[in-house]
């Protein structure tokens, strides 16, 4: 999907940097991406999610490790932006959530600048509402760039993803 720099510009008050190879991810047990490339005159987009269903956990880690790998190496991003985790009800999805957000970060050491970006930091940056409902949020976004995606984990890939070329 290609958008117009000045379209995003406008919308979130931002400036992009050209030539800027992004990734953002938001790790969770089903694992929204986004790519974005920036260039002088748009922006081109892609997303998708990782999700497997198994209670094998080091299954999983393996299978997400093969599955980063392989989009690194085809995309070759010079910014990865991973949303950053927080404790909210149990220690045990933190640990979790914090081994996924880890793969990635890895993966790209030494050819990427990886950055870890809290939920409310990278909303704050778009100039989203970052006391509200996540639904909120995400219906704000879509709103701004009429886009017609209802995946959330993929929104707060979109999201981070365009935190990545300011």
């Amino acid at each position: 999907m290609k958008i117009s720099n000045k379209k995003i510009e406008k919308v979130f008050n931002i400036i992009i940097k050209p030539n800027i190879r992004c990734i953002g991810i938001d790790c969770a047990s089903r694992t929204g991406w986004a790519t974005i490339v920036s260039d002088k005159k748009s922006c081109e987009l892609d997303y998708g999610f990782f999700d497997i269903d198994t209670t094998d956990l080091y299954y999983k880690y393996d299978t997400m490790i093969e599955f980063f790998r392989n989009l690194i190496e085809k995309f070759q991003p010079n910014v990865i932006i991973i949303e950053d985790t927080f404790l909210r009800f149990n220690v045990n999805v933190l640990k979790k959530l914090s081994r996924f957000g880890m793969i990635p970060y890895v993966l790209s050491k030494g050819q990427s600048n990886r950055i870890f970006i809290s939920p409310s930091e990278s909303r704050k940056r778009l100039g989203l509402p970052s006391n509200k409902k996540k639904v909120e949020v995400h219906e704000a976004f879509k709103a701004k760039l009429n886009l017609g995606i209802k995946d959330e984990d993929i929104v707060d890939a979109i999201i981070l993803s365009i935190c990545g070329i300011l």
